[in-house]
């Protein structure tokens, strides 16, 4: 179990660091966490593809307890998830944030519900456009939540590094992501003032991002 969580520890300095996971593959099932060993065999075998540091605008697809990148050749991925949403009225969001306090979506704000991890590569280079979103958009009542099924120790070591001050918020039992049906990695959900969907868009890169801005503009002019 002590190497299994140096290990971790270790992991979440370097999500992409091969070594370390292979060893967590090896010690994961020793501490009876054999789940997440398979987790990390995914993973793996993805890294070793280069899958998880292309730089475009990858989708996952969750396999176990991780969610790899789903490439389609010669497809673009969707920047816009389930149209179905659009007008419904947005799940409630279950979780803490890092101080422990209750995760709540106030009315009368536009909030960006963000799902990611630590490990996903085009989560974490989407962050720093989050943030620019958040502080431009902040004095006209812009929130952002972005919400992880992590270990509050393993995201707030990630942080530790980061210039994050939007609002990070854990769910590890996942229900808030069950809840808004999501299958891939990162995808984030825009809800206007009155508590409904304006957009949903997923995955990270350039354009991603552009259509996302988009939806959060319409909402604070819209309402």
């Amino acid at each position: 179990g002590r190497a299994a969580a140096h290990y971790e520890t270790a992991l979440s300095y370097d999500p992409f660091d091969v070594e370390i996971r292979r060893l967590l593959v090896e010690a994961l099932p020793l501490a009876g966490r054999g789940v997440e060993a398979q987790g990390h065999r995914d993973a793996l075998a993805l890294l070793r593809q280069g899958g998880e540091t292309d730089p475009g605008p990858a989708l996952h697809e969750r396999v176990g307890v991780v969610q790899v990148p789903r490439y389609e050749e010669g497809e673009a991925p969707s920047l816009e998830a389930d149209s179905k949403w659009v007008g419904e009225e947005a799940p409630e969001v279950s979780g803490v944030t890092l101080a422990g306090e209750p995760l709540e979506l106030e009315r009368g704000r536009v909030w960006v519900v963000d799902f990611w991890a630590t490990w996903c590569g085009p989560c974490v280079a989407s962050m720093p456009r989050l943030e620019a979103l958040y502080k431009a958009h902040e004095a006209e009542g812009l929130g952002v939540v972005g919400l992880t099924d992590e270990r509050p120790e393993v995201v707030r070591r990630f942080l530790a590094r980061q210039d994050i001050t939007y609002t990070i918020g854990v769910d590890e039992a996942g229900e808030t992501s069950t809840r808004y049906r999501v299958s891939a990695l990162p995808t984030a959900f825009v809800v206007g003032r009155s508590g409904r969907v304006v957009g949903v868009v997923e995955g990270g890169g350039e354009r991603s991002h552009a259509k996302l801005e988009e939806l959060v503009l319409k909402a604070l002019t819209d309402e």
